[in-house]
């Protein structure tokens, strides 16, 4: 699910976060007009969140929440599921790279490239890269689940 604000309360929100700095205003002003949507509602999203922000990297293992025609393209599913490559109804899969159109890495950019395992009529697995906008995406931070699913990642592609 996608929120949208105005921008007269992303204002208020972050100028009552910062309230006692001089400049907030003028520094919100600046970010309401130069920033698009997107930027401004991931800015919140940060700033709001109680857990502590880890960006995104190269190989970050995450939970993908994929559209229908997505989910679609991803194949047999309980094979998925048996393999551990799924997480309810949410895939599993590996950035590969930032959506921008740099030669750099952007670890905040809305939208990433993200490897996701499908299963094709044969029943194997094989990756797909996937654009997938960051509010669909969820990291992956349990070491024991990152390391078995390295596991997986290595003994498909070997």
């Amino acid at each position: 699910m996608e929120v949208k604000i105005k921008d007269s309360t992303a204002k208020e929100l972050i100028i009552n976060m910062f309230a006692k700095h001089p400049n907030v205003p003028q520094a919100v002003d600046m970010l309401i007009a130069s920033c698009d949507e997107t930027i401004l509602t991931n800015l919140l999203d940060i700033l709001l969140s109680d857990k502590k922000y880890i960006p995104f990297t190269i190989g970050s293992w995450v939970v993908c929440k994929l559209n229908n025609y997505q989910v679609q393209e991803m194949g047999n599913q309980n094979v998925l599921q048996d393999m551990n490559l799924m997480e309810g109804e949410k895939f599993i899969g590996y950035i590969k790279d930032s959506g921008n159109y740099g030669d750099e890495f952007h670890p905040y950019h809305n939208q990433m490239e993200v490897n996701t395992f499908v299963c094709n009529d044969e029943g194997e697995i094989e990756q797909k890269v996937k654009n997938i906008s960051t509010s669909q995406l969820e990291l992956i931070l349990n070491k024991k689940s990152i390391k078995t699913l390295n596991n997986i990642k290595n003994n498909l592609l070997a």
